[in-house]
């Protein structure tokens, strides 16, 4: 697949932010998803120099949600739409440190284990076997951290549409669960302008949040094993992406369970 380079000013023309930009092209993103931002994290396009929060899947509160193993992926979605959308307003006002909570709060809702697997199968494929790595390396969280970094300007010209209220938001979400549990998509239907009347102005997508269930590795969660002992686990994010309109109501051939709020259409 041919890759685009792409400058760091388009960023700030059209989302705010200071971080190399992905186009707004439903099909491309869905086609690229994480092993195309690999080319980005491993060749110079990397976030601002700041402290990298660990990469630990652990409990995580906010906007009054509780993301703990007992959260649904709809719940995370929420929290990520939320974040995400306070990560693209904080670049355009230019606030500094309110972006960089954002950030940080995104991130600690990734799957990490999952996206460094699938960076490494990516960056593997044409490798011997002598020379295929087993790890990021060293600089393990920065890179997972830059590929995080990306899903703000992927949805940015959509966060206008994005609902607050959680019931509000949860009601048009719809939560599709598959590979025996392991994964979930959950699919929120926006519009670029939600003033605009005209149907076909209102430029519609839908934003495809891909989960995975991953074991909790954080501190405490360490300590607070389950009934078997192993640590409980928690949904957390894999990749965001976009699915295209005439999909909306088709089943995920890996369904296995699907709640739906409201038809997104």
């Amino acid at each position: 697949m041919n890759t685009k380079t792409v400058s760091r000013q388009e960023v700030v023309i059209k989302a705010g932010g200071d971080r190399c930009w992905l186009p707004r092209l439903s099909t491309w993103v869905v086609a690229i998803g994480v092993t195309g931002l690999v080319l980005a994290g491993m060749h110079g396009c990397t976030p601002e120099e700041e402290a990298i929060p660990s990469a630990k899947v652990k409990t995580v509160e906010a906007y009054g949600v509780m993301l703990d193993a007992s959260a649904a992926p709809t719940d995370v979605a929420y929290v990520l739409l939320r974040s995400l959308a306070d990560d693209v307003a904080a670049a355009q006002s230019h606030k500094h440190e309110e972006q960089e909570a954002a950030n940080h709060l995104t991130f600690s809702l990734a799957a990490f284990e999952v996206i460094e697997a699938r960076m490494l199968n990516f960056l593997n494929q044409n490798r011997p076997a002598h020379k295929k790595k087993s790890s990021l390396g060293d600089a393990r969280a920065k890179k997972l951290f830059t590929a995080v970094n990306y899903w703000a300007p992927i949805v940015a010209h959509y966060v206008r549409s994005f609902d607050t209220e959680r019931g509000a938001a949860k009601q048009k979400m719809r939560e599709v669960v598959g590979n025996g549990g392991k994964i979930a998509h959950v699919y929120y239907p926006v519009v670029h302008d939600p003033a605009q009347t005209d149907p076909a102005q209102q430029e519609r997508a839908i934003i495809d949040i891909e989960l995975a269930k991953v074991k909790g590795n954080g501190a405490a969660e360490a300590a607070d094993a389950n009934e078997t002992g192993e640590a409980n686990s928690y949904w957390r994010v894999v990749r965001v992406g976009f699915r295209a309109m005439a999909d909306r109501t088709k089943p995920h051939p890996t369904t296995q369970s699907a709640k739906v709020g409201s038809n997104p259409a």
